[in-house]
């Protein structure tokens, strides 16, 4: 009884962890040889009975040698070496936004073949509760 009433106390907070966010879009985005720029737009809604403050982190998963991205978060824009945003986006109960572009700039010149790609992931989380985050995976 004890062991089981311990156990209960121990897994409780991780039962109660609960997604306060969804995010659609576009996992796969491509361009052609003469695009400057490849982009995908997602849409994150709160689906909580919060206001939730998001926060944006972008994870390089992989990329070709040569080639850059950035992403568009809360109202401003960060370039390749910046993996959190720094502006949050608000969002109420129910509310959706579309404020969201990830960029993949592919250097065409140096890719004989055309081939240039990146794997990315875009996790989308409550600044009250980091663990509560949303991720999806883009492939350029």
């Amino acid at each position: 009884m004890n062991k089981t009433l311990l156990t209960a106390f121990i897994l409780l907070p991780f039962l109660m962890i609960s997604q306060s966010l969804v995010v659609t879009g576009d996992t796969l985005v491509y361009g052609l040889n003469q695009d400057f720029q490849i982009e995908s737009h997602l849409i994150v809604k709160n689906v909580s009975n919060d206001t939730s403050l998001v926060l944006c982190e972008k994870n390089v998963i992989s990329q070709s040698s040569s080639g850059d991205n950035a992403f568009c978060w809360g109202g401003t824009c960060y370039g390749t070496g910046t993996m959190i945003s720094t502006k949050l986006d608000t969002l109420d109960p129910g509310e959706q936004t579309n404020g969201f572009t990830g960029y993949f700039y592919p250097s065409w010149i140096s890719q004989p073949t055309g081939a240039c790609s990146s794997v990315v992931e875009y996790c989308f989380y409550l600044q009250s509760n980091p663990q509560d985050e949303t991720c999806i995976t883009v492939t350029y």
